[in-house]
């Protein structure tokens, strides 16, 4: 409407990402891995436009996903 801008998004990304960990403290081996499995986004986008060619806008959500430590 005019200069204003709203709007909004919505994502989802299918994947199972891992990161895993070793160390060795005084001959104490410890081991870790992190998981995540799925990662989701949504969020209210709101704008202006200050050029024709720039626009300034805020974005208020969420992000989310399933992750497990092991």
């Amino acid at each position: 409407t005019g200069c204003l801008y709203f709007g909004g998004e919505l994502g989802y990304t299918f994947e199972n990402a891992k990161a895993d960990s070793n160390l060795v403290v005084g001959g104490i081996n410890l081991s870790g891995q992190l998981k995540r499995n799925g990662y989701g986004r949504a969020a209210l986008r709101g704008g202006y436009l200050l050029t024709p060619a720039t626009m300034g806008y805020l974005a208020l959500g969420g992000n989310w996903g399933k992750y497990t430590l092991n």
